[in-house]
């Protein structure tokens, strides 16, 4: 530990890194985790096998475990949630839930408990997105977005067709006016 109160309370935790101001200050039993940043994984207790790269990231984690964050504030609000990747300024920001990858700044969904869900583009914010894959174009304009039946959006378009390539050939799906 490097850092003032880095790994301050630590009782039996083993194997943990943690550099920066009160990086992982809070943790007593978990164990594996890598803090790197002022506040990174600040509130840990039992959290086990995170990484948190970055200025208060992965901030509110308690108990979660296999978490990733990098990048100023990414998975701040993730306490509990297990198994998720957040990559950018602010990416995940109020993430809640498990089984979530989001790569992009100032990204993540705005409703809570969010499960198995992908967003990627900067500036994307999407409401209800369990079981989803959620592309943007960089400018917060959702471009796509594939639910867990299967059913394909596209949203924010020029384009008046989505190419979808099946086992080499290449259909055209037209999208309604």
């Amino acid at each position: 530990a490097f850092g003032y109160a880095a790994l301050k309370l630590n009782t039996i935790g083993i194997n943990n890194s943690a550099f920066g101001y009160q990086a992982l200050i809070a943790n007593t039993t978990g164990s594996y985790n890598d803090a790197s940043g002022a506040n990174s994984l600040r509130e840990n207790t039992i959290g086990s096998y995170n990484v948190a790269q970055g200025n208060g990231t992965l901030w509110s984690n308690i108990s979660g475990n296999r978490n990733i964050a990098m990048g100023w504030h990414a998975g701040y609000g993730n306490a509990t949630g297990s198994d998720n990747i957040s990559i950018g300024y602010e990416a995940g920001l109020n993430l809640t839930g498990s089984h979530n990858t989001i790569i992009g700044g100032y990204t993540g969904p705005t409703g809570s408990a969010v499960n198995n869900a992908t967003l990627i583009g900067n500036y994307t914010t999407v409401a209800d997105i369990s079981n989803s894959i959620v592309l943007a174009d960089g400018s917060g304009n959702t471009s796509l977005i594939i639910n867990s039946s299967a059913i394909v959006s596209a949203v924010n378009t020029s384009d008046r067709y989505i190419g979808l390539t099946i086992n080499g050939t290449t259909y055209k799906l037209l999208l309604s006016t």
